[in-house]
């Protein structure tokens, strides 16, 4: 029961909004060893902001956690506006819900459980909740806990050091917890015991099925087994020094937010690589202010991250085993003068069959432009001169004027496998029908910038950006940023009125007329990282305006269903 109860709690959390500058006080009465804690800082709040969405959305109103507490029983004796808690216990696997408790904030305790007529059973409150039985007592501080099992409320004990977790969880968490409506606090390290109990499990099911992958996507079983390896070890590094974490959901009229937080220990390898804040947002400035698919950017000027970037680039050197001509490349120094990056995939007027890539278009922050210039031709001349490489690649020394400024000019085209079609059309559907990527590059006093299509009208704007002619000032843009969490190293954003715009006419081939345009230009859905105090915090953000699009179609696609239903079947889809 509890756990069911947890679930719809945890998914009705996609609908609220409110504030906690620490860890609440219940949080003392859940157990050191529980495996997990969710928390809801106020029912009264969350009901209010589940009102306000299913308002917006012209929806009926969804259950909400003070409801479901009344169909338990719980009307009366209870204090709405105080944070709610429920433990999951260490040996949930075994145990399931007879080590799940309810931490109630009680206004007055023998009101709440006179409401359910209870017998005394040593020390303990018994009743029935809707026929199942439960078990409670009361608590120091107002509280009051209900369990299914009698032996766990008996031996139930509380004891949670709030301020080594705080520090354990880090400015980041309570950052997290502060802006949640419902938040879980995971027990990391017994999540870190159990998570390479299965990883170790996962490393020999994939040793095996490695050669069999690598065949199939065409690499190099070796390399391909590298790559494997490197997100193993990237994985359980993650479980090893990850001290505490934080995930949430909040919500209300403006859209929906889901946010966690990790914060790593003390001295350890990832602490470094989050230990400094980053300035995503300036190199956002860096993008011409047009219709894109998704744009976004990353600050990697922070040494730690360069660090952790330089790690892994000089790893891949060894994965690139296969690839004719590139064995040697050096990706390690490639990267050694690489600050961060900003890319946008622009709406081709050609459509998604035009290549979705096509009006791609990438700056480079670099303290050596002409070094990573360089690095690029070099590595297009090494591919052009391999025999059977099965790319044809070429670069062209300044062979285009933009803006009075000579530029290069790159391609590289993949030779069909004929034993593996898909590829060249996968090919051509990124990048159009030159079947590979192709652009022009050119080089700034401060980085380069590098197109994915010959046109060189993106190039230029990129090139003649002012003032607040960038992709950042968009007005839509950065309402959607103002919810995510600052200040930012690194963030992305889902142009979801250009892609609407270019995958109706599909969606009308296979499901008839349906209207998803909607009569206002939507805003993105926003994604975004920070960093700082060897910890990050990222978040989502999915305005309103988009999820009432998502339930408007949804709703026609239903009907139009309903009335093929109605009809026999006689109206068929038009494929």
């Amino acid at each position: 029961m509890f756990r069911r109860i947890a679930l719809c709690i945890a998914a009705t959390a996609a609908l609220a909004t409110q504030a906690w500058a620490q860890l609440p006080a219940v949080m003392r009465h859940v157990p050191q060893d529980a495996m997990a804690t969710i928390v809801i800082p106020s029912i009264d709040q969350l009901d209010r902001n589940v009102a306000a969405v299913t308002a917006a959305l012209e929806i009926p109103a969804a259950a909400s956690p003070k409801q479901m507490l009344a169909m338990m029983g719980m009307r009366e004796g209870i204090d709405f506006t105080r944070p709610v808690a429920i433990v999951i216990g260490g040996n949930v696997v075994e145990m399931g819900d007879d080590v799940v408790a309810l931490l109630v904030p009680t206004t007055d305790y023998a009101t709440m459980v006179g409401q359910f007529q209870p017998e005394k059973m040593d020390g303990l409150d018994a009743f029935e909740m809707n026929g199942t039985p439960a078990f409670a007592k009361p608590l120091d501080g107002g509280y009051a806990l209900v369990a299914q099992s009698a032996d766990f409320a008996t031996n139930y004990a509380g004891g949670m050091n709030t301020e080594a977790l705080a520090q354990a969880i880090g400015a980041a968490g309570l950052a997290v917890a502060a802006k949640s409506d419902v938040y879980l606090v995971p027990n990391m390290p017994m999540l870190a015991e159990l998570g390479k109990a299965a990883l170790g499990e996962a490393r020999l099911e994939m040793a095996e099925q490695a050669p069999m992958m690598a065949a199939m996507s065409g690499q190099d079983p070796e390399a391909f087994m590298q790559q494997l390896e490197m997100t193993f070890d990237f994985a359980e590094q993650f479980l090893d020094e990850a001290g505490g974490a934080v995930v949430g959901v909040s919500a209300g009229a403006l859209g929906v937010s889901m946010d966690m937080a990790t914060a790593f220990k003390n001295g350890s390898e990832m602490a470094g690589w989050f230990n400094a804040p980053g300035d995503s947002g300036s190199l956002m400035n860096r993008l011409p202010n047009k219709p894109y698919l998704f744009a976004g950017a990353a600050d990697f000027s922070n040494p730690g991250l360069r660090a952790a970037m330089g790690k892994y680039a000089a790893l891949m050197k060894g994965a690139m085993i296969g690839m004719p001509g590139l064995e040697g490349v050096d990706m390690a120094a490639a990267v050694k003068d690489f600050n961060g990056y900003a890319f946008g995939a622009y709406q081709n007027p050609a459509g998604l069959m035009g290549g979705l890539f096509a009006g791609a278009m990438v700056y480079i922050d670099t303290e050596n432009p002409g070094a990573m210039r360089n690095f690029v031709r070099d590595t297009m001349n090494t591919l052009a001169n391999v025999e059977g490489s099965p790319f044809t690649a070429r670069f062209g020394e300044g062979a285009v004027e933009v803006n009075g400024k000579a530029v290069d000019s790159w391609g590289m085209t993949m030779q069909p496998d004929p034993n593996n079609p898909m590829a060249g059309q996968a090919m051509m559907m990124m990048f159009g029908p030159g079947g590979g990527p192709g652009g022009l590059l050119a080089t700034t006093d401060s980085g380069l910038f590098v197109t994915y299509s010959q046109n060189p009208q993106t190039l230029g704007e990129a090139l003649s950006l002012q003032g607040g002619a960038s992709l950042a000032s968009d007005q839509l843009l950065a309402q959607v940023a103002a919810n995510l969490p600052e200040p930012r190293t690194a963030e992305m954003y889902y142009g979801v009125q250009s892609i609407l715009e270019q995958v109706a006419p599909f969606l009308a081939m296979f499901l008839g007329p349906v209207d998803l345009m909607p009569d206002q230009p939507l805003p993105p859905i926003g994604m975004g990282v920070s960093t700082g105090a060897g910890a990050f915090h990222a978040g989502v953000f999915v305005p309103m305006p988009v999820i009432q699009t998502g339930v408007q179609g949804a709703m026609q696609i239903q009907a139009m269903q309903q009335q093929m239903e109605q009809g026999g079947g006689e109206d068929e889809p038009p494929f």
